[in-house]
């Protein structure tokens, strides 16, 4: 077949052949994007958000509606009597902040964070 065409022709088909090629690459990075983007709340689950708790975020595929679950833990904050055992949320330990470092690692504070440079 390739014998009997033209140059002319050759030519086109082979710019036509790749330009397809290109506009179908450029198709699939776009439903790849669609899909990594479809995670809603993902950029609210980084770390200047939620300090050491960004670090359990997780996405899961869902079938039935196409696009990624952001999944994460959130600190349950509740007030109360310095001698209060239970918390709000029933067998979870409690973990009353201190101040100290062992305190800071238990519930996933960072010190560091200066919001002058952070969020300037």
């Amino acid at each position: 077949v390739l014998a009997k065409m033209s140059d002319n022709e050759l030519t086109a088909a082979v710019v036509a052949l790749l330009v397809s090629v290109v506009a179908l690459m450029a198709t699939f990075m776009q439903v790849l994007q669609q899909y990594h983007a479809s995670a809603r709340g993902c950029t609210q689950c980084n770390e200047k958000a939620m300090g050491e708790w960004a670090k359990s975020k997780s996405r899961k595929f869902s079938w039935e509606e196409l696009r990624y679950e952001v999944q994460f833990d959130a600190p349950v904050i509740f007030v109360s009597a310095p001698t209060n055992e239970r918390g709000s949320v029933p067998d979870a330990e409690i973990f009353p902040p201190k101040g100290t470092q062992q305190s800071l690692e238990e519930t996933g504070t960072n010190s560091e964070v200066d919001l002058r440079k952070e969020y300037a």
